[in-house]
């Protein structure tokens, strides 16, 4: 531990030498920097960081002749001796240089960095030396002090981020309303954190069309804010959706004898509210429930109720939820196609694995859904319900090129399995059938 005099004496002859406001090396050499071998100039800089004394701090390593040992203890200590003064990017330059080399210092190095990244609020930094470390030292004392510190640390205290994705989407030919489809999304989040309270408020923009068919297939925007205060969050969202109007007045999502009713073109009244809670325990094991009420337009409201678990293992990420929804659905178009799902209820399960080696992350998982559909009855619509229950498998792939920009690949098969009506020769039976269903998913997102 630096004394506090010598401290204070690093702090002030630092002041006038760098600046904190640019992540780059510091060009400026110490008249001070020895000269001589690479082992020497070593030494001395470890002597020195030993003695308290910041004139290391100033020294070029890298224009000596060392090798990569002398260079990764040289960046190991200058990263540490900036740490100190609260030098944060000059920190994070030297820490990294030392991190890409590799040595045995490594675990330290890792914990030094997610707590540079936790000084500059780079969240998504934080979360991957996090999973690093647990895959490299899962018995880490460092993994422990982070894992303990996470329960401060649940979001991004960023003022500002922005992100933008891009994705293309291919369906079964039974799927065709989630087929050659292409979305790109804008996406806008500020935030401010005062002790435990926090707030952000979001902004979101897409755009989808059907390359195959029209330029402009729909629009979706939507405006919100969340707070969180210890685990609780509260969550409230207004949107303004668009549907390309189709040959006819309603665009219909058909599922053999199943018909889900979406209102065309521009649509004012999309809303949703929520109710969370979240814990994260000292392993590492995070637990998160939610209640919603969703408006998906006038005549589509939804009542959502989910649960969530995820736990960080030495080499991966396990993911699991539950969503359990009731939907109403009632034809106020004046279209009279008696359409009305008061009765309508989904069930959806996951379980996936994420595993992540260095820039590549791989999930693999299986999917069941379920739902229940009932039709009481009016206009051309005869009183009736019916199952639909789909097992699918999927698996996702991401390769980081760089932090701000992400590739992502993601292909899905299994079945559906359909209990409906069906009417052979005006007789009314009950007919069991199997589909299969598959579609892969391409694209690319940026993000600061």
């Amino acid at each position: 531990m630096i004394p506090l005099r010598n401290l204070i004496t690093t702090v002030l002859i630092l002041a006038a030498a760098f600046s904190l406001s640019e992540a780059k090396r510091p060009a400026k050499r110490s008249g001070g920097q020895p000269h001589g071998d690479c082992k020497t100039m070593v030494d001395s800089l470890v002597h020195l960081y030993e003695a308290g004394d910041p004139a290391y701090l100033t020294w070029d390593v890298s224009a000596a002749k060392c090798d990569s040992s002398q260079l990764y203890t040289a960046y190991y200590y200058q990263g540490i001796g900036f740490l100190f003064i609260s030098a944060w990017k000059e920190a994070l330059y030297f820490l990294t240089a030392a991190r890409d080399i590799g040595g045995p210092k490594d675990e330290e190095i890792l914990y030094h960095l997610w707590t540079v990244y936790r000084k500059l609020d780079r969240y998504q930094e934080m979360e991957r030396l996090t999973l690093e470390l647990h895959q490299r030292y899962p018995s880490s004392l460092f993994l422990l002090e982070i894992l303990d510190q996470w329960k401060s640390v649940k979001s991004s205290t960023r003022v500002w981020s922005w992100g933008y994705s891009s994705k293309a989407a291919w369906a079964g030919t039974k799927t065709p309303y989630l087929d050659h489809i292409l979305t790109n999304r804008l996406s806008a989040e500020t935030g401010q954190k005062w002790g435990s309270h926090q707030f952000r408020e979001t902004g979101s923009m897409s755009l989808k069309s059907k390359w195959d068919d029209r330029v402009l297939g729909g629009f979706q925007g939507n405006l919100g804010a969340e707070y969180e205060h210890r685990g609780l969050t509260a969550q409230a969202d207004w949107g303004v959706g668009f549907e390309s109007r189709k040959v006819s007045d309603a665009v219909f999502i058909s599922n053999d004898a199943q018909s889900l009713l979406v209102d065309s073109n521009w649509n004012f009244q999309q809303g949703r509210l929520a109710l969370g809670y979240s814990f994260t325990s000292d392993a590492g094991w995070n637990l998160n429930w939610n209640a919603s009420l969703y408006q998906l337009s006038p005549d589509w409201r939804i009542v959502g109720l989910s649960h969530s678990q995820s736990l960080l293992f030495s080499d991966f990420i396990l993911i699991g939820y539950v969503d359990l929804q009731k939907h109403w659905i009632t034809d106020t178009s004046g279209r009279g196609s008696g359409i009305n799902l008061d009765g309508m209820m989904t069930l959806s399960f996951s379980l996936t694995p994420y595993f992540s080696l260095g820039k590549h992350s791989l999930g693999l998982g299986p999917t069941y859904y379920v739902s229940r559909m009932h039709y009481p009855g009016g206009g051309v619509i005869a009183e009736n319900v019916d199952w639909q229950n789909s097992v699918t498998g999927t698996a996702s792939y991401g390769y980081d090129v760089r932090s701000w920009c992400r590739l992502s690949l993601s292909a899905s098969y299994g079945y559906d399995f359909n209990n409906s009506l069906d009417f052979q020769d005006s007789v009314e039976t009950r007919a069991y059938s199997r589909k299969a269903i598959y579609g892969m998913e391409a694209g690319f997102s940026l993000s600061y």
